[in-house]
């Protein structure tokens, strides 16, 4: 309301808090958007220079989290020039999504990465080409081992039309894996038949990618091994006598190669 005499001040047109605490700065993405953080997102205006930082910035925390990795990152602004907003608005929505519905995303767009076939350097392909795919644990409920199945043979086929348009030779096989101890479904392209897989370890290539994934959703606690599960320590002889008795891990392979 203005004031006798047509004077307008500030607190006439702006609605300004008398109180100003701490907490009235803070963020917190974990709850997600309602209330005033709701009126924030409606109210902020993305430009393009702001979308294309915002794809930046996506890429960077997308691929730390698919390549099980820490990357450092900062991001830089004076005081009032708009920090906080630019992570509640620019990844607050992506971060607080539904993991489930993450995960068949990310599964399609492995297709569409960078991918290395180097039967020279297979170290190069195994760490361009590998990737770490999860869910939260309440997430995975809603999930089905069918649609998970089909999101990778979906993937599988993508690459394999990639590899053909590259003209590239020779075997290659896209394969996939439940990592138990990371509590992850992990994939993988390399140069190899699916009976050369880069693995240390023994495993047994399957055509069924039902019950790899079935194992993943199934796992209640991705990542623990209960005491239980623990072993006493064994002499190296020990360990070398039942090396041949571990239980190999089951590992779907797709060839995608132009040999077969």
């Amino acid at each position: 309301m203005a004031r006798s005499g047509g004077t307008v001040v500030l607190r006439d047109v702006l609605d300004i808090k008398e109180d100003v605490y701490a907490g009235d700065f803070k963020v917190e993405l974990s709850q997600g958007f309602s209330g005033r953080s709701a009126g924030r997102v409606e109210e902020y205006v993305v430009t393009p220079q702001l979308r294309e930082e915002f794809d930046k910035a996506l890429k960077l925390v997308r691929g730390a989290v698919r390549k099980d990795a820490s990357y450092a990152a900062y991001l830089h602004g004076s005081f009032g020039a708009g920090k906080t907003s630019f992570l509640m608005v620019g990844l607050g929505p992506e971060l607080c999504r539904d993991t489930a519905v993450v995960l068949l995303t990310w599964i399609a767009e492995v297709a569409d990465e960078p991918l290395v076939l180097e039967p020279a350097d297979r170290r190069v392909e195994w760490e361009t080409n590998t990737w770490s795919l999860g869910a939260a644990d309440e997430d995975r409920s809603s999930l089905s081992a069918t649609e998970v199945v089909a999101a990778f043979e979906r993937t599988a086929s993508a690459i394999r039309e990639r590899i053909r348009g590259l003209g590239l030779p020779g075997a290659a096989t896209f394969y996939v894996w439940h990592d138990e101890q990371a509590g992850q479904l992990r994939c993988s392209t390399g140069s190899v038949p699916p009976d050369a897989l880069p693995f240390s370890g023994t495993y047994v290539a399957s055509d069924d990618l039902g019950p790899i994934v079935e194992g993943f959703l199934a796992d209640s606690e991705p990542g623990f091994i209960g005491w239980s599960d623990l072993k006493d320590v064994q002499s190296h002889s020990e360990q070398t006598k039942t090396k041949s008795e571990i239980t190999p891990f089951h590992v779907w392979v797709s060839s995608v190669g132009a040999s077969h």
